[in-house]
C-alpha cells in the first residue's frame, strides 16, 4: 500500500498534466502573442536555467509542473475570472466551477507541505482525501476528465481506506455534515454576539434619542424668541424705512433748488462770457485792422485768432483756422472739433484737455505741443509735425489711447 506522500505526489502529476493545455489556451485568448511570455516572467525567475529552454508550447507543457500552472493561476486572475470566479457572466454554473480559485490555493498549498518538508506521512487519511477531492473538482472545472477521473478513484480508494469498504460514502457524508454543524454553531455564537452588541446600541441610540429630543424643544424656544426678535427688527426697519423716505424727498428738493441756482448762475455766466467775447471780437477786429489782417486761402480775416493767445475754454467748433498763427497760444479744453487747422502753427500751444475730434490738421506743425489729454479722435494729421510733442492721455485718431512706442506713422501719411 502506497504512503500518503506517494499517493499526494500521484495526486499533483494529474494535477499538472491536466492543468497545462488549460492554463496556455487561457493565457493566449488574453494576452494572444506575447502569452507564453508573460507565463513565464509569472513563474520563472529571471536567473532560471530552464527559460532558454522555453521556445515553444510543447516545451513548456514538459518542462511545467503542477506548482507552476498553478502559480500561473494565482498569479493572473483575471485570465480565469469566467471560468472559476464566483462573479462570471454564466446565468448557472456547475458545483466544480463554483469558486474554484479556493481548489487552486489548497492544492497549492499541499504541493508546498509535500515538496518541503523531510518528515514521512505528515499528510493524514482525512487531509489526503481532502486533496484528492479538490484535484477531482479542478479537474472538472477544467475540462480535464482524464486527469479528473484518476483522481477520483484515488478519492475512492482513500475512502474506502479511511471508512471501509462497504461504508465508506456514508462515513464521509456524515463527518461532512459534523463539520457543517460546528461550522454553524459558530455562526450561531456569532450571532448571538452580535444580537446582544445590538441590543447595547440600541439602547445607546435611545438615551441618543432623548436628548436629541432635549435639544430640540431647546432649539424651538430658541426660535420663537428668535421669531419674536425678528418682529421687532421688522418694525424699526419699516421706521427707518419711513426716515430714509424722508431724507430722500428733502434731499430732492435741496438738488432742484441747488440745480435751480446753478442754472441761474450759468445764464449770467453765458451773458457775461458773450459779453466779453464781443469785446474780444472787437479788439481782435480792431488788431487785424491796425496790423493788415492774416488772409486765409479764400482771402478771409481770421478774426477768432489774430493776436489772441489765450482761447482757454473757447468755442471754436467747425472755425476755418488754416494758416493761423497760434504758435504758445493756451489753448486748454478749447472745443476744435471739425474745424480746418491745415497749416496751422501750433508749435509750443497747450492743448492739453482739447476737443480735436474730426479736426483738419493736415501739415499742421505741432512742435513742442501740450497734447496731454486731447481728443484726436477721427482727426486727420496727414504730414503734421509731432517732433517733441506730448501725447500723455491722449485719444488717437483711432479711437484708442496713445501709449508710449506708438507708431504715429499709421495715421500721419
Amino acid at each position: 500500500m502506497p504512503d500518503n506522500n506517494s499517493i499526494v505526489r500521484q495526486i499533483l502529476y494529474e494535477v499538472g498534466d491536466g492543468l497545462g493545455p488549460f492554463v496556455l489556451k487561457k493565457y493566449r485568448q488574453y494576452y494572444h502573442d506575447e502569452y507564453r511570455q508573460k507565463l513565464i516572467n509569472n513563474v520563472e525567475s529571471p536567473f532560471s536555467d530552464v527559460r532558454p529552454l522555453l521556445k515553444d508550447d510543447d516545451a513548456i507543457l514538459k518542462a511545467f509542473d503542477a506548482y507552476r500552472w498553478l502559480r500561473a493561476i494565482t498569479k493572473d486572475k483575471q485570465v480565469f475570472r469566467d471560468e472559476f470566479g464566483p462573479t462570471s457572466g454564466r446565468v448557472r454554473r456547475e458545483f466544480n466551477q463554483v469558486n474554484a480559485f479556493n481548489f487552486v490555493h489548497e492544492l497549492l498549498d499541499a504541493r508546498n507541505t509535500w515538496a518541503h518538508s523531510n518528515a514521512r506521512d505528515q499528510f493524514t487519511n482525512d487531509g489526503v482525501y481532502r486533496i484528492a477531492e479538490n484535484a477531482v473538482r479542478l479537474m472538472v472545472a477544467v475540462g480535464a476528465k482524464t486527469q479528473a477521473l484518476v483522481s477520483e478513484e484515488m478519492m475512492r480508494s482513500i475512502g474506502r481506506m479511511i471508512y471501509g469498504a462497504d461504508d465508506g460514502e456514508t462515513q464521509r457524508r456524515q463527518t461532512s455534515a459534523e463539520h457543517e454543524l460546528e461550522l454553524a454553531n459558530r455562526k450561531l455564537e456569532g450571532s448571538a454576539v452580535e444580537l446582544e452588541s445590538n441590543r447595547r446600541r440600541l439602547t445607546s441610540v435611545r438615551q441618543e434619542l432623548k436628548l436629541s429630543k432635549l435639544d430640540l424643544e431647546s432649539a424651538q424656544l430658541e426660535a420663537r424668541t428668535a421669531q419674536s426678535s425678528v418682529a421687532e427688527m421688522s418694525q424699526r426697519l419699516k421706521s427707518v424705512e419711513k426716515e430714509l423716505a424722508e431724507t430722500n424727498r428733502r434731499l430732492k428738493l435741496a438738488q432742484n433748488a441747488s440745480q435751480d441756482g446753478r442754472m441761474e448762475q450759468n445764464q449770467k455766466r453765458r451773458a457775461s462770457a458773450g459779453a466779453e467775447s464781443g469785446r474780444i471780437r472787437k479788439i481782435d477786429s480792431a488788431k487785424l485792422v491796425s496790423s493788415g489782417g492774416a488772409k486765409d486761402r479764400a482771402g478771409r480775416l481770421h478774426t477768432k485768432t489774430a493776436g489772441v493767445k489765450d482761447f482757454t475754454g473757447r468755442n471754436l467748433a467747425r472755425e476755418q483756422l488754416e494758416n493761423a498763427d497760434l504758435s504758445g497760444a493756451i489753448m486748454r479744453e478749447v472745443d476744435l472739433s471739425h474745424a480746418n487747422l491745415a497749416n496751422a502753427d501750433l508749435s509750443r500751444a497747450d492743448l492739453s484737455g482739447a476737443t480735436l475730434k474730426g479736426a483738419n490738421l493736415c501739415e499742421a506743425r505741432l512742435q513742442g505741443a501740450n497734447l496731454t489729454q486731447v481728443n484726436l479722435e477721427g482727426a486727420t494729421l496727414r504730414r503734421a509735425r509731432l517732433m517733441g510733442a506730448t501725447l500723455d492721455g491722449a485719444i488717437l485718431p483711432d479711437g484708442n489711447e496713445w501709449t508710449p512706442g506708438t507708431n504715429m506713422g499709421s495715421f500721419l501719411r
